[in-house]
């Protein structure tokens, strides 16, 4: 199926035209469609809904308020599973070598639920080391074999995949409790570093990096606000430009309105070290409240910065230095509250998965799914 799937993307990424290897062309268009993926489960199933992509089988993982549903990645043919354990806030992860589905423990101490792919067979492991704190953010470490989770306590849980032989070490350097507020963690491949990008609330909300080697050794800290006001740096959403060796930093930039209730998005464009920060304004012309909780990924078949904000949703498009961005509605007529949303690369659409109409604020609607498709040629 891997390799199948390898193929898939092969196909996307170029095809043949005269003996030479060519993009394929792409208007700029979109497209979006509407799915209900709650799979039977009901009023209030939509509530905190996650994401994650089975490259393995080509299926849409969504966790729906204590069950899986694993669906065809246009919303089709979706299965419920139930899962008993309490589920946190951090989106899974796929462990593609073992073909495993990891799921963090919503209690206050940090759990890994480990799981086949269908949604059976899930085990819960305690890996909080003593620390008595939970999950904040997660990434596989694929050379090493590692899961790397960063906790609410500033500090860097190292495990094998099956939640075994784990490690604590603090990597906040000194900084304040709050220096490591909503963190986004990327792995810089290229030169074998764990980058954490916070909200640093001992720095007036600021955005912050934590780059560290993979183990959580040898860590510094880096303003990378660039010079912007207190506030610009909420909620950051972190990617990597490998063909460019940038970092790129999405943050619910509260600073640009004054108000934490109609935020905009901005982009803190760095080298992977955290030097040379530059700052750009993305909205667009969205205005107030298009940034709010920003998800940032990298669309490798078109070259763009794609940012979908819980405004709609909505979706801003941008070159990789952040010019030319364009903003653009995809809520297809339906409301949606924003969970999360995975790139699905095989077919350069992004999913967005969210909570239709709340019924009340504590339950919210159904689970939702919008098909954004990224290049129509």
């Amino acid at each position: 199926m891997r390799y199948r799937r390898l193929e898939i993307v092969a196909a996307l990424l170029v095809v043949q035209c005269g003996g030479e290897t060519v993009p394929p062309p792409c208007s700029g268009a979109i497209a979006s469609a509407y799915a209900d993926i709650s799979a039977g489960q009901g009023v209030g199933s939509g509530y905190g809904s996650r994401a994650v992509i089975d490259g393995l089988d080509d299926r849409l993982l969504v966790m729906e308020a204590g069950s899986l549903v694993a669906c065809n990645p246009d919303g089709s043919h979706c299965v419920a599973t139930p899962v008993s354990q309490q589920l946190g806030a951090v989106p899974p992860l796929v462990d593609e070598e073992n073909a495993r589905l990891l799921l963090f423990d919503g209690s206050s101490v940090a759990g890994l639920i480990r799981c086949n792919l269908d949604g059976s067979g899930c085990a819960l492991t305690d890996i909080s080391v003593g620390q008595g704190t939970f999950p904040t953010s997660a990434v596989i470490d694929g050379v090493s074999r590692k899961l790397l989770v960063v906790t609410a306590n500033n500090g860097l849980l190292r495990c094998n995949l099956d939640g075994t032989g784990c490690t604590f070490t603090d990597i906040s350097l000194g900084h304040g409790t709050l220096s490591m507020y909503a963190p986004s963690t990327v792995i810089d491949r290229a030169n074998g570093k764990l980058l954490v990008v916070t909200e640093d609330g001992d720095n007036f909300h600021k955005s912050a990096l934590f780059r560290c080697n993979l183990d959580g050794t040898g860590c510094t800290y880096t303003d990378i606000s660039a010079g912007q006001p207190p506030l610009s740096g909420a909620t950051p959403s972190a990617v990597i430009d490998t063909v460019n060796g940038k970092l790129l930093v999405v943050t619910d930039d509260q600073a640009m309105t004054g108000t934490a209730t109609l935020p905009s998005p901005s982009l803190f464009l760095c080298d992977l070290d955290g030097t040379g920060c530059t700052y750009t304004d993305i909205s667009a012309g969205g205005g107030a409240s298009s940034g709010t909780t920003p998800l940032a990924f990298i669309d490798t078949v078109n070259g763009k910065l794609v940012v979908v904000a819980n405004d709609g949703p909505t979706l801003i498009q941008c070159g990789l230095d952040g010019t030319g961005c364009v903003y653009t509605d995809v809520s297809s007529a339906q409301i949606l509250s924003l969970g999360n949303a995975a790139m699905d690369r095989a077919h350069d659409a992004l999913l967005i998965v969210g909570t239709t109409p709340w019924i009340t604020a504590q339950t919210g609607g159904e689970a939702g799914l919008l098909t954004v498709s990224l290049c129509l040629p």
